[in-house]
């Protein structure tokens, strides 16, 4: 049993709990890579739910994804280098 669906529902209820805005999830700092902590922490989970369906993906994949990779490869400081990342 996977404990994405958990992790996510957890950050999610984090958010509540500090009543933040989407944007407030987004922006606030501390900044990492140019990412705020809550945009890392999504994307990692949504990586780590979504990702052998990702790496197995034959188009490009979705908007989402690329924002989610875009931020993890932002973090770590490596080139977003095509759709898989």
């Amino acid at each position: 049993m996977s404990t994405a669906p958990w992790i996510i529902g957890l950050l999610m209820r984090f958010k509540l709990d500090l009543n933040a805005s989407d944007a407030d999830w987004e922006a606030t700092p501390p900044l990492n890579g140019g990412f705020s902590l809550g945009q890392v922490f999504t994307a990692a989970a949504a990586n780590f739910r979504h990702y052998d369906e990702w790496a197995a993906a034959k188009e490009v994949l979705t908007k989402q994804q690329v924002i989610n990779m875009t931020a993890l490869c932002g973090v770590l400081g490596l080139p977003l280098t095509n759709q898989h990342g």
